[in-house]
């Protein structure tokens, strides 16, 4: 994990992969912030070894889905879908799993840069990755239905509105009740959207009572 390669001490130890290891350390240090130049570093030294060997190859992906995740926490989301993109086509390439902690980040860096179609497509081709945590799927479901809404196609974003929000966390459950009201009030119905809201006002005030 990252808190304890954040432990590890690096000092005196010369190799490819130490030297890696320890810029990527160095690069998520700050928990809000990363340093790209140490990311970038990393991924050169990752790249200097020969893809041929499985661990190296899965360090190369990883290196690559390093980057874009530098980039992003940076809000640098242009640069951050390059190396995704580059992730993704080296996964294709080499068969290793592009897991659901990259394209989950994948298509969230695609939506900040308004390419909800490409976004689509990936929560596509990845699903059933995406699918394998609770937590993971039920933040794709509601970026599938906002990417619709942004592309206009209203019917659709509907169509992923769930029938029951029991299942989700309460921070999905808004996101999917602001998704609702959006979605009235662009079709025009207003009486809808109002009776949405108003159900929310009502579960803010019994909250707030507590």
């Amino acid at each position: 994990s990252w808190e304890k390669l954040k432990q590890v001490d690096f000092t005196d130890v010369h190799s490819p992969l130490a030297e890696y290891y320890a810029h990527t350390s160095h690069a998520f240090a700050q928990s809000l912030h990363a340093d790209i130049a140490s990311m970038t570093k990393a991924l050169n030294i990752i790249f200097s070894l020969p893809s041929v060997l499985p661990h190296i190859c899965a360090e190369q992906l990883s290196a690559l889905g390093n980057v874009g995740l530098a980039y992003m926490l940076n809000g640098d989301y242009s640069n951050a879908v390059q190396y995704y993109q580059k992730a993704f086509e080296f996964s294709k390439t080499h068969g290793l799993e592009f897991g659901a902690s990259l394209a989950f980040n994948y298509a969230s860096a695609l939506m900040k840069c308004t390419r909800y179609k490409d976004a689509l497509e990936i929560f596509r081709a990845k699903w059933e990755v995406l699918s394998k945590g609770k937590l993971t799927q039920h933040r794709a479901e509601v970026m599938r239905c906002y990417c619709h809404i942004f592309l206009g196609e209203l019917d659709h974003a509907r169509a992923l509105l769930p029938p029951s929000l029991a299942p989700y966390p309460l921070d999905i459950q808004f996101y999917f009740h602001f998704a609702n009201i959006a979605i009235s009030i662009e079709q025009r119905d207003f009486f809808a959207a109002e009776r949405t809201i108003d159900n929310l006002l009502k579960r803010f005030q019994r909250r707030k009572s507590y």
